[in-house]
């Protein structure tokens, strides 16, 4: 399995895993914050910071090392790209 905040393959992640928010769940406590983003990046307002197009798999220490730190707009949808080409496969397991 790829990481993509590292960009490593994890052999054993499973002993290691958590999952980032691509978009980080902080700013649900900030909501205009978040609709600015939401516009500023092309994402639909209803998009959901909690559902499976939003996360990906991480060592705890990648995690950790990102907290809420946001990529900059061309990472972030390259990022929830590689999510939505996935999706259906993930969401079919």
């Amino acid at each position: 399995m790829l990481i993509i905040i590292c960009a490593s393959i994890a052999a054993n992640l499973w002993d290691d895993l958590h999952f980032d928010h691509v978009i980080p769940e902080l700013y649900l406590k900030d909501i205009e914050k978040l609709k600015q983003i939401l516009d500023d990046f092309g994402i639909p307002n209803d998009f959901d910071l909690n559902e499976l197009n939003n996360l990906v798999p991480a060592h705890s220490r990648c995690n950790i090392r990102k907290s809420a730190e946001l990529f900059v707009k061309v990472t972030t949808l390259y990022f929830l790209g590689l999510i939505n080409a996935k999706i259906t496969k993930v969401e079919s397991v």
